[in-house]
């Protein structure tokens, strides 16, 4: 008797390391839930009830694994959500972990258009704490050094989302937007050149390249290239077209002399 007792000991503790190397060895979610212990992550998380599935996830890892328990228990909290919750223990935590990076993505990209760029950085940094290759994540938090005249940093950024993602387009906008803040008209034509490459139908590379032409004094090649941003919805580029020809027409007007009493 004894012997069987000892065996099912040892087998219960083989099975303990298993899961316990997995979960050490496995992505960052996984990793702060074993790190931090039950709460920290979890309160911040799961807040608004859209990732409660993690929850049980985590019950599954440490406790007995009873489907028909977090079902019940799941429902004390949205019932539309129950078959979902299910599905996140059955899967894994892979599954939450693209969840969350792709909420705090979408708030992020929520708060800095909505000029709350503090809480837009956390996000982002929040995102990269789950997914380090995000580009997309390095490149918003270059836009928001951008916006803070903060073009090291900024720089500094896009050669981290370069790593990732060499072709994307809006790396090359950014670093002409940067380039042009620092009055080098020669660099930004040549990233936003790169930029209209890559993607002929970005409406903003177009307003960007205007810019540059505008800076440059050639008028007439920079309205012809934001006539091509507002036929592609630049919603800037009319205004732009309409203050160079005002411009013009002001360095045209004949001077008025006053005649002398």
């Amino acid at each position: 008797m004894k012997k069987k007792y000892l065996l099912l000991l040892l087998l219960v503790l083989a099975m303990s390391s298993v899961r316990a190397q997995s979960l050490l060895s496995a992505q960052p979610v996984q990793k702060d839930l074993i790190e931090t212990g039950r709460k920290k992550m979890l309160d911040e998380v799961f807040a608004d009830n859209r990732f409660i599935g993690g929850y049980f996830l985590y019950l599954s890892f440490f406790h007995d694994f009873n489907i028909a328990a977090m079902e019940t228990h799941s429902r004390t909290y949205k019932p539309e959500v129950s078959k979902r919750l299910i599905f996140y223990c059955l899967n894994g935590l892979d599954q939450i972990n693209d969840e969350l990076v792709n909420n705090y993505m979408g708030r992020g990209i929520g708060r800095l258009d909505s000029g709350k760029y503090a809480d837009a950085m956390n996000d982002f940094d929040k995102v990269l704490a789950y997914d380090p290759n995000n580009a997309d994540a390095y490149v918003n938090r270059a836009i928001l050094f951008i916006i803070s005249s903060q073009y090291d940093e900024a720089s500094a950024e896009l050669v981290k989302a370069k790593k990732f993602a060499p072709i994307n387009p809006v790396i090359f906008f950014n670093e002409s937007v940067i380039s042009l803040a620092r009055n080098n008209y020669t660099l930004a034509m040549k990233k936003i050149d790169s930029c209209i490459t890559l993607d002929p139908e970005y409406g903003r590379a177009y307003f960007e390249k205007g810019l540059i032409l505008r800076g440059l004094n050639q008028y007439k090649e920079a309205i012809k290239v934001l006539r091509k941003a507002r036929s592609l919805d630049d919603p800037d580029a009319g205004a732009l077209i309409k203050k160079i020809k005002d411009d013009q027409d002001q360095q045209t007007k004949p001077e008025v002399k006053s005649k002398s009493k």
